[in-house]
């Protein structure tokens, strides 16, 4: 037990590790000793407070219902299951996660599960992410009934969102990969980020897979050509160190990511946490030979425009940094966008701007990929 003082000179009886957070709150993370004796001794947590008790996934099975209530009862938020990404710990049938095991013990209480997780040792042969949560689909299927189905064909967002709803019913808020290296396909990365339910330390080497994602089944033009879900946004936040694409891939389309107003300070913001996390790197793809084309929103793009009606050229300059030869605007279908043939060169070399329509395809991006194959480079007029 110990006591801690907050910024207005108040005082507070703790167990575990406090660490300040806003609003001079605190945050707490406990073992479950620690819980226990809490709960001995009558210590209850503000509501504000935010309270995680932290244990290996090992132990899960000496975690009863009645610590869970008594835990919830004196202000327990969250509880942390750590392990490895390798480790079966749902012995009985050799799955990753024993999910019956958390949906017993979740299923009233108002506490949620994190599950961080360690990978590979080693960065060239990385544990891969979507093989593990196969391993409980079968488990979760009995569970709730829902028919998640082999999530390696996976090959769009939108197809892994049983399976998204499913890691809910049991209580799962997260996965955090904490260090090691993992993969994770691209779908399946783009699905949990937009669902705030994949995150990562910067100790861990995270490899994107994006193999499934080329466009070849959009017809012949667009052979060896590659539309990742996940975006410049989420590379960067995600820290992603590498991206691997299907063997002879020529070009790669990459969304930005951002929206809304500030767009200017959001892509300062996203390119200086790139070089403070990987120096004045490029994006690292398996195919270093392919072409590299960012994909932004019409309204996000007139933001980024300077006094001569283009893109900035600072932001030209760090995007280029990052490996990016072209830029394709996006408009709404059916609208009349003046351009100006032309380039924008950064350096002495070109970077070439476009507009495309705005329409909905069978990739699920907003690109009509027939405006798309037109040689003609434009200027953002």
């Amino acid at each position: 037990v110990a006591t801690t003082t907050d910024a207005l000179g108040g005082s507070t009886t703790f167990v575990g590790q406090a660490y300040t957070i806003a609003n001079d709150n605190l945050k707490y993370v406990l073992t479950l000793a620690e819980a226990q004796a809490d709960v001995a001794a009558g210590v209850t947590y503000a509501a504000l407070d935010d309270v995680t008790l932290s244990m290996a996934m090992s132990s899960l099975s000496s975690l009863s219902s009645s610590d869970l209530r008594s835990f919830s009862g004196i202000g327990g938020d969250h509880i942390e299951l750590s392990g490895s990404l390798s480790t079966n710990y749902e012995t009985s049938d050799k799955s990753w996660i024993d999910m019956s095991r958390l949906e017993s013990l979740a299923g009233s209480l108002p506490v949620d599960y994190m599950v961080k997780f360690t990978g590979s040792g080693s960065s060239s042969s990385p544990y891969v992410f979507d093989e593990r949560a196969q391993s409980d689909v079968s488990e979760l299927n009995s569970l709730f009934k829902t028919n998640v189905g082999t999530v390696g064909n996976y090959t769009n967002p939108g197809q892994f969102s049983s399976l998204i709803n499913d890691w809910g019913l049991v209580g799962i808020s997260e996965f955090m990969i904490d260090s090691g290296s993992v993969e994770v396909s691209d779908a399946m990365t783009s699905a949990m980020l937009d669902a705030n339910l994949l995150a990562a330390m910067p100790t861990a080497n995270v490899v994107l897979n994006a193999t499934n994602s080329v466009l070849d089944a959009n017809g012949s033009a667009w052979k060896n050509k590659t539309y990742l879900y996940t975006t410049l946004k989420d590379i960067a936040e995600l820290d992603i160190d590498k991206i691997n694409l299907a063997s002879g891939t020529t070009k790669v389309y990459l969304e930005l990511g951002v929206s809304g107003g500030d767009a200017r300070g959001q892509v300062n913001d996203l390119l200086q946490a790139w070089v403070d996390q990987n120096g004045p790197n490029p994006l690292n793809f398996s195919l270093s030979g392919a072409s590299k084309a960012l994909v932004i929103d019409n309204a996000v793009a007139a933001q980024l425009k300077g006094s001569n009606g283009t893109i900035d050229s600072v932001l030209l300059s760090g995007l280029k940094g990052l490996g990016f030869t072209e830029i394709d605007v996006l408009v709404p279908s059916g609208s009349s966008q003046s351009v100006s043939s032309g380039t924008v060169k950064i350096d002495g070399t070109d970077m070439s701007t476009r507009i495309i329509s705005q329409e909905t395809n069978s990739h699920g991006s907003n690109a009509e990929f027939s405006i798309l194959t037109s040689n003609t480079h434009q200027v953002i007029g």
